[in-house]
């Protein structure tokens, strides 16, 4: 199921992000979206540094948009959930894989 970036013509595979939050045992990845260039972006573990580095042309926007989010967690494999950041300490968004995606993550 293709998801398209709304700052960027590219699309990704939901398969794409559930293989890379398994290969990458990211439990609770962070959302992490900056307005700021990729050469200053802080955040390489977040979903953000991911769709800059992985998916996107346009690398030096914000990619993770709320819409985006939402059509992530709309496909039923991902959920919204508050944590603290792993490396600042500062409470922040973060999506977790459910039951469903947790068996399709498996499978893979």
């Amino acid at each position: 199921m293709p998801i398209q970036l709304d700052q960027d013509p590219n699309a990704f595979q939901v398969g794409d992000l559930l293989q890379h939050v398994r290969n990458n045992r990211l439990d609770e990845p962070i959302i992490g979206g900056q307005n700021v260039r990729l050469a200053n972006f802080t955040k390489d573990y977040s979903l953000d540094y991911w769709f800059r580095t992985s998916v996107a042309q346009r690398c030096d926007r914000r990619q993770a948009t709320v819409s985006v989010v939402n059509a992530i967690c709309a496909t039923g494999f991902f959920t919204r959930t508050p944590i603290v950041d792993p490396h600042t300490g500062r409470r922040c968004k973060a999506i977790v894989l459910t039951a469903a995606g947790r068996v399709r993550s498996s499978a893979m």
